[in-house]
């Protein structure tokens, strides 16, 4: 069975003292997610985590760094963001190959550096504004389109 590498996003955000995870509505599956999609041929799952982020949402942000061990003092390679987590899912076809398959999702955490969206002067006129980035929710036709995410309270215990 074919697998495509996807990196996908748990984006966290400060909204009045309280910590909001932010969610898009996917355009092709009608529901609340996180941010996420392929990963490009020319960029890490760590990069394409960040840049679907910002395609998706309009949200910057930093991931945050999962519990690794140290590389050996003196190895000559840089070190790539490592996922919090990797699973398998079971996808129908989409605009990637139109049969079903398997996305490898490298799943990572992190923080947006606001709850707000940019200004409509400093993004592309794909992204859509909204009054509070992290409080608004938006659908596009393609999920190549950013909209605004939703910040979901946790659930009461």
């Amino acid at each position: 069975m074919t697998k495509h590498a996807t990196s996908s996003v748990f984006v966290f955000c400060e909204v009045e003292g309280r910590w909001r995870l932010g969610l898009i509505e996917h355009p092709r599956l009608g529901r609340q997610m996180v941010v996420g999609g392929h990963v490009e041929a020319d960029e890490t799952q760590a990069e394409a985590a960040v840049r679907e982020t910002v395609e998706e949402s309009g949200l910057r942000v930093r991931l945050l760094g999962c519990p690794a061990p140290s590389l050996p003092v003196g190895y000559p390679h840089a070190r790539v963001a490592a996922p919090w987590w990797i699973t398998e899912l079971m996808v129908p076809a989409d605009n990637h190959l139109a049969e079903p398959h398997v996305h490898v999702d490298h799943q990572y955490v992190a923080v947006a550096e606001s709850p707000d969206l940019p200004s409509a002067a400093t993004t592309s006129p794909a992204v859509r504004t909204a009054s509070h980035g992290c409080a608004a929710v938006g659908s596009s036709a393609s999920s190549r389109v950013p909209t605004p995410p939703a910040i979901a309270a946790p659930a009461a215990r």
